[in-house]
C-alpha cells in the first residue's frame, strides 16, 4: 500500500547503511516504493555512514551493526555525541545486539525475519509518519 503524501509534506528521508551491495538494493527498493519515502544517501561502511548523516541530516537511518571502518553502534554513538538524534532502525542477522540497539534508543529489526513491510512500518515509526 502506498501512502499518499498531503499537500506540503515531504517524503521522509532514508539513509541506508550496510556493506552488503544486495541488501543495500534491497532496501532502497523497499524504500523508493513509497509515495512517502525517499533513499537521500547509501554508505556502505561506518565512517561513510557518519560522514553522510552528518551532511544529509536525513530523518531516519537504517543501519547494520558490523560494518567496515565503523560499526554500526559506534556510528550511532558518534551522532548522539554531536547532537543528532534521528531516529536510526538497526538490522542485524544477530539477535543478540537487540539490546544494545534499544539501549542507543534504535529501533531494532532482524534480517532474517524482517521484509519490507517490517522495514518500511519501523521507518515510519521512528519518522512519526503514519500510513
Amino acid at each position: 500500500m502506498k501512502v499518499r503524501l498531503r499537500a506540503g509534506q515531504r517524503p521522509v528521508r532514508v539513509l541506508i547503511v550496510d556493506d552488503d551491495a544486495r541488501i543495500l538494493e534491497t532496501l532502497d527498493r523497499w524504500v523508493d516504493a513509497q509515495r512517502d519515502m525517499s533513499v537521500v544517501g547509501q554508505a556502505g561502511d561506518g565512517r561513510t555512514a557518519l560522514a553522510l548523516a552528518k551532511r544529509l541530516d536525513p530523518d531516519v537511518i537504517v543501519i547494520d551493526v558490523k560494518l567496515p571502518g565503523l560499526s554500526g553502534f559506534e556510528v550511532i554513538r558518534r551522532l548522539r555525541r554531536s547532537g543528532l538524534r534521528m531516529p536510526v532502525v538497526v538490522l542485524s542477522s544477530d539477535d543478540r545486539f537487540e539490546d544494545e540497539a534499544t539501549g542507543l534508543g534504535a529501533a531494532f529489526l532482524a534480517k532474517g525475519r524482517a521484509g519490507g513491510r517490517e522495514v518500511v512500518a519501523a521507518i515510519r515509526g521512528g519518522s512519526g509518519a503514519t500510513g
